[in-house]
């Protein structure tokens, strides 16, 4: 994508944001840092990600390693662990089992998925 212009403007937190427009397509790439690229420069495709707020659609730069859904996460043992972890910490914070117990509520956790 060609960069046409490049723009700023003052974020509700008080920074700066920088708006850039590209050739061929109205969504624009909005960045919380100044760009090293100038007008007239291309972007490859696969450093940008959209995304969208309410309405609005816009491009991010896409984080080094990065999958291009959000949504294509990979089940692994230690993604299911903390997430047994985390549920069990929930459970110890609304008072429903002790700190003690966090750690023997998420194996219950993890063995009852494992199971599935």
């Amino acid at each position: 994508m060609i960069v046409k212009a490049i723009d700023t403007y003052p974020a509700k937190d008080g920074s700066t944001r920088w708006k850039i427009t590209l050739e061929g397509d109205d969504k624009p790439l909005i960045l919380g840092w100044q760009p090293n690229f100038k007008v007239g420069d291309e972007i490859p495709d696969d450093k940008l990600k959209l995304t969208s707020k309410g309405d609005r659609q816009y491009y991010i730069w896409k984080k080094e390693g990065q999958r291009s859904s959000r949504h294509s996460t990979e089940d692994t043992p230690e993604r299911a662990k903390s997430v047994c972890l985390s549920y069990a910490k929930d459970l110890c914070v609304a008072g429903k089992i002790e700190l003690d117990d966090i750690l023997t509520q998420a194996t219950k956790f993890y063995n009852w998925i494992m199971k599935q």
